[in-house]
């Protein structure tokens, strides 16, 4: 299959005439492509230094170990250029439009432009199970956060979509730091020039990666919460930190009156100590919005009391549950909001749903039907998913089995949305993001800050 290809050096430097490049040319170029563009054949191959911060733990790439069809990777059909991303593992991993040149992984980002003439493409184009995000009710989420916690009253945390594009969506609209939650989404953010405020809010002790956070070109803060990860951080060259203090979440943080203690160790071992962090995890999916306020407010007085004792103008907590009942954190680290889910969408809260699992009807019987989107493509650790219309019976590891409400079966071949109770480990799942308007892709964006 033969793509006109061109450099995405200098968006409009290549001209009019491009050369043709096999796309079976491209593929396996990853870490190697030194340039593709007009009247030029690839370079020879050059190696690239990975990232400290990932050394030891290329095997995690989760993007995949062997070369897919191209076909599928094309998914859905190019319109007009746009940009294909070549992914650690020699393969192509996704379709992003607007990117800029930055690495993703380490060195220099691997990506050529391809130019196709497809026209506008629909999500009938697509194989399934997809990820789809309805642009409206995504639009709709940046705006509310932004006007209820504009600017850095609120600190998206990234974990929720893995996304760098999606992320840029949330910088453009007013939050300029993130939260996240492992090592290679604060080297994908970095590396995708979200560089301004980044924060690891989770502990981390391995030498080298400490020391590849470090050496980004970025403002990264780590949590810590005991000597021990103190002690790392300063010694990996890390120079601001927040203390992680339990408020009431059986999980990392140090108790409240110990905040002092540490933020003095910290600070003798060289730190800035920027403030202090807490997340009222067992608060924000309390049904009932008086007492879900009650218990944020008794888990902030632990906060409250660290940090008189650690300093530091930062307050740190919050998520899309409480994103305005916590009234004493600085900055709130909500990130489900942006595509909300089944859980959070129980809440009294002014977000949409926006992410959705398409899936295509296979088999379809006198009382049930089944879709080709089970557990391999849905956390269900929230419950189960949902289907407008339908009842859920159950998922298997490739198949979701309901039956329709008004007892009108479904055909074979049905296109149906299947709506997940938890969109963070959902997403984690996939490779792509397709956002839509109605029947419409906009863009595919790629899950590029999947792994650890």
């Amino acid at each position: 299959m033969g793509l006109p290809v061109r450099t995405d050096a200098g968006a409009g430097s290549v001209g009019v005439e491009t050369e043709r490049v096999l796309a079976r040319d491209v593929v396996g170029r990853d870490r190697r492509v030194a340039g593709v563009g007009a009247h030029r054949r690839p370079r020879p191959p050059q190696e690239v230094a990975p990232d400290a911060a990932l050394v030891g733990d290329e095997g995690n790439a989760e993007v995949g170990t062997q070369v897919p069809e191209i076909g599928r990777r094309f998914e859905p059909p190019l319109g007009g250029d746009q940009v294909v991303t070549l992914g650690q593992r020699r393969q192509l991993v996704g379709v992003e439009v607007a990117l800029d040149g930055r690495a993703r992984l380490g060195g220099s980002r691997h990506q050529v432009i391809v130019s196709c003439n497809a026209g506008s493409v629909d999500i009938d184009d697509l194989g399934t199970p997809a990820l789809l995000i309805d642009d409206e009710a995504m639009q709709h989420n940046l705006e509310t956060m932004a006007a209820a916690l504009p600017g850095a009253r609120c600190r998206p945390h990234v974990k929720a979509h893995k996304c760098t594009a999606l992320a840029q969506r949330q910088r453009d609209a007013g939050h300029p730091g993130f939260t996240c939650a492992t090592p290679r989404e604060l080297v994908g953010m970095a590396h995708a020039g979200l560089t301004e405020d980044l924060l690891l809010a989770n502990e981390v002790v391995s030498a080298p990666r400490l020391a590849g956070l470090a050496a980004l070109d970025a403002r990264v803060t780590v949590a810590v919460d005991s000597e021990a990860t103190i002690v790392a951080a300063a010694d990996a060259g890390i120079r601001e930190a927040l203390i992680d203090v339990n408020v009431g979440m059986p999980r990392c943080g140090c108790a409240p009156e110990d905040a002092g203690r540490l933020a003095d160790l910290a600070r003798g071992r060289g730190l800035e100590v920027r403030g202090v962090m807490g997340y009222e995890g067992h608060v924000v999916a309390i049904a009932d919005r008086s007492e879900r306020a009650r218990q944020t407010e008794t888990a902030m007085a632990m906060l409250a009391t660290a940090h008189d004792l650690a300093g530091g103008e930062i307050v740190s907590a919050g998520g899309t549950g409480t994103y305005d009942l916590n009234t004493l954190a600085t900055e709130i680290q909500a990130g489900s909001y942006v595509l909300m889910d089944g859980a959070y969408g129980e809440l009294d809260l002014p977000f949409r749903r926006a992410l959705s699992v398409l899936a295509t009807v296979i088999s379809v019987s006198s009382d049930h039907a089944v879709a080709d989107c089970g557990l391999k493509a849905l956390a269900m650790d929230h419950g189960d998913p949902t289907i407008d219309g339908a009842t859920v019976w159950f998922c298997s590891d490739e198949h979701i089995t309901f039956s329709m409400n008004d007892g009108s079966p479904p055909a074979i071949g049905d296109r149906i949305r299947v709506w997940p109770a938890h969109i963070d480990p959902t997403i984690a799942k996939h490779e792509l993001l397709h956002l839509v308007s109605e029947e419409e892709i906009l863009a595919t964006w790629p899950v590029d800050l999947r792994g650890w």
